[in-house]
């Protein structure tokens, strides 16, 4: 109950009060930039991320086409072989070693193609790539398994190699002998234990 005559009080807040309650407001401020912030850089990262999965499976993707690639251009090669420069060793005839060489006198060295298979052969790095190999004509099919050797890591002795109508070249032997062209294609097979071919 109010005494007549007198006017109502009115407490002011304290200095203290007042920075008080400026301070706990710009803390606030602060504490919304920061929550603002952090949410900015997760966004940030996720977007990276994101991309990062892009460009792995764009990876993929062109990895598996340039296998592909690889494939088709070896079996339109294999097809040229057949047509155009296949060697007659389906019918076991072959031309002399010695004459082989008379009618490639001009040339000295060139390049055959190996086909490597897709499979796990412990160490070896075998995933369907065609390796090219340079040779002579007076080269052994031995030069052309270390060359492999050298390459992927496969021993000689795990190496089955044939030649475009899928006659076994044995190692001993010239590319003279099997009448083996310039640019030809070979396939390469992983032997199993004991010397037989998968």
């Amino acid at each position: 109950r109010r005494v007549r005559g007198t006017a109502p009080v009115i407490v002011q807040p304290g200095p203290n009060l007042l920075q008080q309650a400026q301070m706990a407001q710009v803390q606030h401020s602060r504490m919304v930039q920061q929550a603002a912030a952090q949410q900015q850089q997760a966004q940030l990262q996720q977007q990276m991320m994101h991309q990062q999965l892009l460009t792995q499976q764009l990876a993929r993707q062109q990895a598996a086409q340039m296998q592909q690639l690889a494939a088709g251009q070896y079996m339109q090669h294999q097809q040229e072989d057949h047509l155009a420069k296949r060697v007659r060793l389906d019918d076991n005839v072959l031309v002399p070693e010695v004459e082989w060489l008379r009618r490639h006198q001009g040339t000295t060295e060139f390049t055959v193609n190996v086909l490597l298979p897709n499979q796990d052969a412990g160490d070896a790095k075998l995933n369907g790539q065609i390796v090219p190999v340079a040779v002579t004509f007076q080269d052994t099919i031995a030069r052309i398994k270390s060359k492999i050797t050298e390459t992927v890591g496969l021993s000689a002795g795990k190496q089955k190699i044939t030649s475009p109508s899928g006659v076994v070249l044995k190692e001993g032997n010239s590319l003279a002998y099997f009448n083996l062209a310039p640019g030809c294609n070979l396939t390469l097979r992983v032997k199993e234990r004991g010397g037989k071919g998968k």
